[in-house]
């Protein structure tokens, strides 16, 4: 594939992605619940959902990674979804200035398309190796405390660092290249024949407006919130 020629389109991954951002959207509404009314909260902190999250978080991811190979320009891209990300934080910041969203799915996002547009196929080592980084990367920094400050970017967290949706780097950046090699054999024809036959054209619709629906669902669900409480008050 030439510089900058879009592949032609694969309609399962956009319903997959379409999939992956309601899933997302359901699990921000449960959280939104628990912090408003104080309910689900046992269902939230079960294995099971976790486990869930966590599912669709590394499906959402992969299908980022793969969308590389559609793009026609992934620094654009890039920079669009950092541009956004950087009002997200504006925003969160304003709204709560102690737990604020430092660097979101959103802004890896947008960093690993640019990271992707200026490093090229050098990303793409083995995909046992990535798998291998991210399992062991992953082990050691999510959810891990260490006693260094201002490496955050990179997945490294201090006790004092907070941020109500965080997506560093790493081990991120790993699972995002096994989706760019995922990417690239598919537009080489060399995926399972139903891949380029699903169609599910309301989640295709959905799975490619996955920016805006981000974007917008929080807004929406805050209004709704507003709205109920208005009519219960």
């Amino acid at each position: 594939m030439a510089a900058g020629e879009k592949c032609e389109r694969i309609h399962s991954l956009d319903a997959m992605r379409g999939l992956s951002i309601l899933l997302m959207v359901v699990h921000h509404a449960m959280l939104d619940l628990n912090g408003w009314y104080g309910i689900l909260g046992g269902m939230l902190s079960s294995t099971w959902l976790q486990t869930v999250r966590l599912a669709v978080v590394c499906l959402f991811i992969l299908l980022s990674g793969a969308s590389t190979q559609f793009s026609h320009s992934n620094r654009r891209r890039g920079l669009q979804m950092l541009a956004f990300a950087l009002v997200i934080t504006l925003v969160t910041y304003l709204y709560n200035p102690d737990y604020f969203i430092v660097f979101g799915i959103l802004h890896f996002l947008g960093a690993a398309a640019l990271i992707y547009s200026v490093l090229g196929d050098r990303m793409r080592l083995p995909v046992w190796l990535l798998a291998a980084l991210f399992v062991v990367s992953y082990w050691l920094l999510v959810g891990k405390d260490y006693p260094v400050e201002h490496l955050w970017l990179l997945g490294i967290t201090s006790p004092r660092f907070a941020s109500s949706d965080y997506f560093p780097l790493f081990p991120w950046l790993f699972l995002y290249a096994i989706g760019i090699h995922w990417g690239k054999q598919l537009t080489a024809r060399r995926g399972p024949r139903w891949i380029y036959q699903l169609r599910c054209r309301p989640l295709e619709a959905v799975g490619k407006r996955t920016l805006w629906v981000y974007l917008l669902h929080q807004p929406v669900l805050f209004a709704l919130h507003l709205l109920f409480e208005r009519i219960a008050a």
